[in-house]
């Protein structure tokens, strides 16, 4: 009956220890799992299942992917070269190592124009301030000018080439809307006086007054003493009293000796009578 007990104790034992092995690997089965880690095309997969659904994954420390609700996730990088071509991934207090598959050595890594928000590893080319330039250690928001514990010029700007030949003109474009009045320009200096011109020989230079009626939209002619005027002459009349409106008068010329000929036109609806109004006649040769 003893040796029936020692059995018992030995089977009891067993159990308890096959207990603590299944426990182990339930807890090593939360961990991190990695399917796939490999470069093809210049990309960089990295692809798992992290311990929990929806839980934030991190490759490298650098970059962060969220599991779907089946704990997949997924890494894609295009600007991505591990150095050792190994891949630490951490997810809450699980961490997962995995051997990148068609690594190789890391080569210069074309990432564009810096920018102050990216990651650079070593090896990485960017552009800026029209060089190109290497990076020699990892950093993030170090302009390379101003930064050569980071950077190293791989191709510096080039000097400013000669001015090429001037092109042909091109065609004539359409004329511009005019442009505000620009404001009066300073007044330049008096000219030299020009040489006098041929004097007028003056004719008659009389004046008298003159009253006359003219019906409603009509002309009709004035005879005008003219003392002076002959035969020819060209001449004004000028009044120095006030016109009534819609009444015009001209002097049309000298039709004989000390006479001339003025006329009047009513340009109203009503007749218009004038008296002595005042006139001035000048006459020239």
């Amino acid at each position: 009956m003893g040796r029936i007990m020692k059995i018992s104790s030995f089977r009891f034992a067993a159990a308890i220890g096959g207990a603590a092995i299944l426990s182990t690997a339930a807890a090593q089965a939360a961990g991190i799992t990695v399917t796939d880690a490999t470069i093809a095309q210049g990309e960089l997969t990295v692809t798992g299942k992290s311990p929990n659904a929806n839980q934030s994954v991190q490759l490298d420390g650098q970059f962060t992917d969220m599991s779907n609700a089946n704990k997949v996730f997924a890494f894609h990088l295009t600007n991505y070269h591990p150095a050792d071509c190994v891949v630490t991934l951490t997810a809450g207090a699980a961490t997962a190592t995995a051997v990148v598959a068609n690594c190789g050595e890391r080569g210069l890594s074309a990432r564009g124009a810096w920018n102050n928000t990216d990651n650079y590893l070593v090896d990485d080319v960017v552009t800026s301030g029209g060089s190109s330039w290497r990076a020699i250690a990892d950093n993030v928001n170090k302009k390379p000018s101003n930064h050569p514990a980071q950077w190293e010029v791989l191709a510096a700007k080039g000097d400013t080439g000669p001015a090429g030949a001037a092109g042909p003109a091109g065609p004539q474009g359409d004329q511009g809307p005019q442009g505000p009045q620009g404001d009066t320009g300073p007044i330049g200096p008096q000219g030299p006086q020009g040489p006098q011109g041929p004097k007028a020989v003056t004719g008659a230079n009389v004046t008298g007054h003159i009253s006359f009626t003219i019906p409603a939209n009509s002309c009709g002619n004035l005879g005008l003493g003219v003392n002076g005027a002959t035969v020819g002459d060209a001449g004004i009349m000028s009044t120095s009293g006030t016109l009534p409106t819609g009444l015009l008068m001209t002097f049309v010329g000298v039709d004989s000796t000390n006479h001339g000929v003025g006329r009047a036109c009513n340009h109203t609806a009503s007749s218009i009578s004038v008296s002595d109004l005042p006139v001035r006649i000048v006459t020239f040769h």
